[in-house]
């Protein structure tokens, strides 16, 4: 509901061309390319959170990388003095995610987030935001990249301390139109179940309750018809079977076949659903 907008000074944006450098660091530790980072941070980087009105939270979260030559940083809000704000060192041997917390009980209207020491490195993802009086209601988290391959997504690393941080109920699963592309990069449907396997076998260590759906992308006839030349776009039925057989060998696993449920692509068309040429 636009209540929380972020800017900064002197770190430099992840989203875009560092998009899907999947093997990188800093990038390789962000779910959804986003974040803000730095290769030499001065005195003089910032990172601010705006908020508007009143964030139900009784905790905040900050994920950073833990990485060799990494720089320490403050954390806290506006209204706290800065020698008063929680103080987070990011240097580490090896790389990995951190996270550090502080409690809500005097939110202002702006987070600030600054480098406390010149010459080193710095990268963080993101907020949580932690409401432990709440006990009803939806809160919902969406990694995302586009153009992203399910095995690309399975190169990022550290994602169970997401997945144990978040501590999902319920998670959706809509991938493999991208692993399908025809001439480009095709994968096998055994390749492609390999890579599901993969996927489950990481989210049910971490979050072994977690009720997963997997669901089935739309069939965009952008990419084309397949050999049957059925119209539905290019998406082959045996990555459909991959997620069939996945969900049945999973325990709290279901398949949703959306194009079935709504009755064909073109639904998604004609009800004017579409953010662009592909995505409803």
């Amino acid at each position: 509901k636009e209540q929380l907008s972020i800017s900064r000074i002197g770190f430099t944006d992840m989203w875009g061309a560092s998009d899907h450098k999947w093997n990188q660091a800093p990038f390789n530790y962000s779910p959804d390319g986003h974040g803000f980072w730095t290769d030499s941070s001065a005195t003089t980087d910032y990172i601010y959170v705006n908020t508007v009105g009143n964030i139900a939270a009784t905790k905040i979260r900050l994920f950073y990388l833990k990485q060799p030559n990494g720089g320490k940083a403050q954390f806290g809000y506006s209204t706290t003095a800065a020698a008063s704000r929680l103080l987070v060192d990011t240097s580490s041997a090896t790389y990995g995610i951190g996270v550090a917390e502080i409690d809500n009980p005097n939110l202002s209207e702006r987070i600030i987030i600054s480098s406390n020491e010149a010459g080193k490195k710095l990268a963080f993802y993101g907020l949580q935001f932690v409401d432990d009086k709440n006990t009803s209601g939806i809160i919902s988290n969406n990694w995302s990249r586009s153009g992203s391959m399910l095995q690309e997504h399975n190169q990022l690393q550290a994602m169970p301390t997401y997945y144990a941080n978040i501590n999902p109920d319920t998670v959706f699963l809509n991938i493999g139109t991208n692993d399908a592309l025809i001439d480009t990069s095709r994968i096998s449907a055994a390749q492609f179940e390999a890579q599901m396997v993969i996927w489950m076998d990481r989210l049910r260590a971490t979050c072994p309750d977690a009720r997963v759906y997997i669901v089935e992308p739309n069939r965009s006839s952008i990419y084309g018809t397949d050999a049957a030349g059925d119209g539905e776009g290019l998406l082959l039925k045996d990555y459909t079977q991959v997620r069939k057989d996945i969900a049945s060998a999973y325990d709290n696993a279901v398949y949703v076949d959306v194009p079935k449920i709504a009755g064909d692509y073109d639904y998604f068309v004609t009800s004017n659903f579409m953010a662009d040429a592909l995505h409803p």
